[in-house]
C-alpha cells in the first residue's frame, strides 16, 4: 500500500512548500535495535565472566579463516603473533620444518595460489625481494 504523498519509483515527497509531514513535532524513536545504545546504558555482558578460547562453545581449537582466505592458528607466545595472538598457519609450518623462526625479509609462497592450501609441498620461502619475481614467472607460464 502506498504511503500518501510519496512518488512509488523514487520514494520522494510530494511536499510543497508550506506543507506539515504528519510527524511533524512528535517525539519518535528510531534505531531501536539491540545494537543501539543511550548514553548511561549498560551492555548485557558487563562484568559477567564469560568463558574464553577453550571453555568457550565457540572454540574451534584455535583455527581461524580470515577474510584473505589465510588461516590463522592461535598461538599467544609466538614472537611473530598479531591480531588478538594470532599467526599465520603458513608460516608456522614452514618455521617447523626449517628449525628456525621467519626472518621480517622472508615470505612464504603458496605455489598453487590457493591460500588456505597449507601442504608443505605447496608452500615456499622466498625472500621480499625475489617474491614478486615468482608471481612474475607464473604469470609468463600461462601464456606459454
Amino acid at each position: 500500500m502506498a504511503k500518501k504523498g510519496v512518488c512509488l519509483n523514487t520514494g520522494r515527497t510530494h511536499f510543497k512548500k508550506g506543507m506539515i509531514p504528519w510527524n511533524a513535532g512528535k517525539n519518535i524513536q528510531t534505531n531501536t535495535g539491540r545494537t543501539h545504545f543511550k548514553k548511561g546504558h549498560i551492555s548485557y555482558n558487563k562484568g559477567k565472566n564469560l568463558p574464553r578460547k577453550e571453555k568457550s562453545y565457540h572454540w574451534k581449537g584455535g583455527k581461524v579463516k580470515a577474510s584473505g582466505g589465510y588461516i590463522w592458528i592461535h598461538l599467544p607466545d609466538h614472537p611473530k603473533a598479531m591480531h588478538k595472538q594470532y599467526v599465520y598457519e603458513h608460516r608456522i609450518i614452514i618455521e617447523q620444518h626449517i628449525g628456525r623462526y621467519l626472518k621480517s625479509s622472508e615470505i612464504v609462497h603458496h605455489k598453487n595460489g590457493i591460500k588456505d592450501d597449507n601442504r608443505l609441498e605447496n608452500l615456499e620461502l622466498s625472500t621480499r625481494k625475489k617474491h614478486p619475481s615468482i608471481h612474475h614467472r607464473n604469470r609468463i607460464g600461462e601464456f606459454i
